[in-house]
């Protein structure tokens, strides 16, 4: 099987999960394929103009998707759930790089369209997709072109569907029912949804993780890796009508069929260097719960780190508005306490780390 085979539908689960997955076709189901694909396309209403947020991708134009993994879909969960995990995805074909930045769930932001500040995950849950765009649209200052959701289950059924994945677990946790123990060790789907999921950390018997939400951001990324890793190894069709059942059942996104095979021509080299970073604030709780505060220097160089990388122009100063966002309230959204090692911009390990002033670049 050729890899621009497997690689239309594997950026799908590239660009699609937080948990994530990669969906792969071969000739002899190129029709399966394009049926799932179908199913899956799922228009949305948006926030800013539509001229703003279409990227030309015929034209091979830097891109960005919203990926979001929702709380619902499994565990008997059938509610419409929250956006436990939040990534923004860009694709840059000049210079030939994927980055994936995590945003932690509890950021203090405003919801656009809502009036209110609230946490990221909420967006979702008060408005849908179309919520959840138009805040991190606002948040970040940049165009979101495209967008994919996965629930509880597709990540489950996905891990399933290619044989189960090799994870290295930092931590032993028990989580609904499942127990894992450190080390390196293949999981199945129940076992790697738990192993994606766990954050919370018991002191007194030292099982969990003390790194808390950005621990577990470090774990979906990783298992986004070993299932892509585990599909571009398959050379035969048998599992692929599994991965296109689990993601038809489990996925919706506004990428369509022809979106893809024009990812397909343009965008290949792009997908081969991924560089993963995690922005998080200073956690803080208040009457009215558990928050992350920005700081407004950090907030201001991951705008323009991403927007470099969409192909935008640099901001010497947070917008009060512009095209992209309706700007920020200093007195709600920021805080002016400043803790270095919670206010983090982190590169994966596998790329350079640099340092600055506003926010630390760091090696996981």
């Amino acid at each position: 099987m050729k890899l621009w085979q497997k690689i239309v539908l594997s950026l799908v689960g590239l660009l699609a999960v937080v948990v994530g997955v990669v969906c792969v076709y071969g000739i002899k189901i190129a029709g399966d394929a394009h049926t799932t694909i179908d199913n899956m396309y799922e228009s949305v209403e948006r926030e800013r103009e539509p001229e703003k947020v279409v990227a030309d991708l015929e034209a091979s134009s830097p891109f960005s998707v919203l990926l979001l993994g929702i709380d619902s879909g499994g565990l008997g969960r059938t509610e419409q759930g929250r956006s436990d995990t939040t990534i923004v995805v860009t694709v840059n074909p000049q210079e030939k790089r994927t980055t994936l930045l995590s945003l932690d769930r509890d950021m203090y932001v405003e919801m656009v369209g809502k009036e209110s500040y609230d946490k990221l995950n909420h967006a979702y849950a008060y408005g849908g997709v179309s919520m959840a765009i138009a805040t991190v649209e606002d948040l970040l200052d940049i165009p979101i072109n495209h967008y994919v959701t996965i629930n509880l289950q597709g990540l489950s059924d996905l891990i399933d569907a290619v044989g189960g994945i090799t994870v290295n677990n930092p931590h032993n946790f028990e989580l609904d029912g499942v127990t894992l123990y450190q080390g390196e060790q293949t999981v199945n789907g129940e076992e790697g949804l738990a192993y994606a999921r766990y954050r919370k950390y018991n002191p007194t018997t030292g099982w969990g993780d003390p790194n808390g939400d950005i621990g577990r951001q470090e774990r979906q990324r990783e298992v986004i890796q070993q299932v892509m890793n585990k599909v571009i190894s398959f050379d035969g069709v048998t599992k692929y009508q599994d991965i296109l059942t689990a993601v038809e059942n489990n996925m919706k996104t506004d990428l369509s069929w022809n979106d893809l095979l024009a990812i397909k021509d343009g965008y290949l080299s792009s997908l081969t260097d991924v560089s993963s970073y995690q922005l998080s604030g200073y956690g803080e709780t208040r009457s009215y719960g558990y928050y992350q505060f920005l700081n407004a220097d950090n907030l201001l160089q991951v705008q323009n780190y991403m927007r470099n990388e969409l192909g935008l122009s640099q901001l010497t100063e947070l917008e009060s508005s512009s095209e992209y966002t309706n700007g920020y309230n200093y007195g709600k959204m920021f805080t002016d306490q400043v803790d270095e090692n919670s206010f983090t911009f982190t590169e994966d390990e596998s790329s350079t780390s640099t340092t600055s002033s506003a926010a630390t670049v760091a090696n996981n």
